[in-house]
């Protein structure tokens, strides 16, 4: 690569502190030839003036390079900026970046915006290139958006963990915990042990390829960066929230809430298949007090509007609105989060769960979100192709941490 191109591939990415660095590299440079002149004959000879010339006309062209390439770094942050306040942002993103996230376990402890934050799980590849133009970070945020609303699990706070490869992660559980007894004086103390057991996520890789025409990237004016958000992030999304919102048994798959492995907390008798009043407060109470202050009801949207219609003792309804917006409601003081992948009510179909899902099930990223480009994939029909991939995984850690409710069997 010419000096040139370095320079122009350094600004197309905003890259102010490589640019920065030889700038200083050629003042360096410069500086070490007149040393070795005072050191000498105290004048430049015609050879050491040529390549003074060389290094100091390069330090001083790369003062309006920095400068373009800080225009355009500005540039990115403001339009990023500028979409992190539209009004396409969803209440479940505004809440993440706003620090809500404190309850989703990343790495075991830092906290969803933080972790988003960092840029560690979300990682662009070639996307900023002379003929696409600026792509603002905003575009893996709008991918996790998007999953975040195509998946009511994960919007109810699972236990996350991302790994950089995806080879078999075993994670230790407790099955039962040692027990205290009085002992009377001199006598021996019995043992205790818990019993420990282990969990092995796995890592399987979803995908999607999208084609864009040339004629579009070069001659209209739009978002790249939202239209790539929406199309792919959703499609993973949906993807990924079909198995975690589901009853699949995650023997090749991840592993869906809905399942066998989830205990059943409660069974309808009403002909809809949907809880009376009495059966939702069971299923409340069917919960260990110690995951029911941090539990949250997951169910479809359709569960969700029957639902609404149930009332309390004083003639109230059991789904009251959430002014926050970060559910559809709360039921019990707890909040409600609805997805189309959560199975319909139906006949022995289990479609409403509650409890602590960050105690209940593991959510693995591995290896990140990866979003690439080729244009000679689709070089002879004249598109650039763009694919994103992600690696993930979910399994059940604690069963007891969330019951289901089952509709009524026939």
């Amino acid at each position: 690569m010419t000096t040139n191109q370095l320079w122009t591939d350094l600004v197309n990415r905003a890259d102010v502190h490589a640019l920065k660095k030889i700038q200083a590299d050629e003042l360096r440079a410069a500086e070490r030839i007149l040393d070795e002149a005072r050191a000498g004959s105290g004048s430049l000879d015609p050879q050491q003036e040529r390549k003074f010339d060389e290094h100091s006309n390069r330090a001083k062209e790369l003062k309006d390079v920095i400068e373009h390439a800080q225009e355009r770094r500005s540039r990115i942050e403001r339009d990023t900026a500028r979409y992190h306040r539209s009004e396409n942002y969803s209440h479940e993103w505004r809440s993440l970046l706003a620090g809500r996230g404190g309850e989703v376990e990343l790495n075991f402890g830092s906290t969803m915006r933080d972790y988003l934050k960092s840029g560690k799980k979300f990682e662009s590849r070639d996307l900023t290139t002379a003929n696409v133009g600026s792509v603002p970070t905003s575009v893996l945020q709008e991918v996790v958006m998007r999953m975040v609303e195509e998946s009511a699990v994960l919007n109810a706070s699972p236990r996350i963990i991302n790994t950089s490869t995806g080879e078999s992660l075993k994670v230790p559980t407790f099955t039962s915990y040692s027990t205290a007894a009085i002992v009377a004086e001199g006598s021996a103390i019995p043992e205790s042990d818990p019993d420990t057991a282990t969990v092995t996520l796995g890592a399987y890789h979803f995908a999607v390829l999208r084609d864009v025409s040339n004629q579009l990237l070069t001659d209209t004016d739009f978002d790249l960066g939202l239209y790539l958000g929406e199309e792919m992030g959703r499609a993973i999304g949906q993807a990924i929230g079909s198995y975690i919102d589901s009853a699949n048994a995650g023997t090749s798959a991840p592993q869906g809430v809905f399942g066998t492995a989830t205990t059943t907390g409660v069974t309808g008798t009403a002909a809809n298949y949907v809880p009376t009043t009495n059966e939702l407060v069971g299923l409340y109470y069917s919960v260990g007090e110690r995951y029911r202050g941090n539990g949250s009801w997951v169910m479809s949207s359709n569960t969700a509007k029957t639902l609404a219609n149930l009332v309390d003792t004083t003639g109230r309804s059991l789904l009251l609105p959430n002014l926050s917006g970060d559910a559809v409601g709360t039921i019990m003081g707890r909040p409600v989060y609805t997805s189309p992948n959560v199975p319909a009510a139906g006949s022995a179909v289990a479609s409403i769960a509650f409890g602590d899902f960050s105690r209940f099930i593991a959510v693995r990223y591995a290896g990140g979100m990866r979003i690439d480009l080729s244009r000679d994939f689709r070089f002879s029909q004249d598109l650039t192709t763009y694919r994103a991939s992600m690696r993930f995984d979910s399994k059940i850690l604690d069963a007891s941490a969330v019951k289901k409710f089952v509709g009524k069997d026939g």
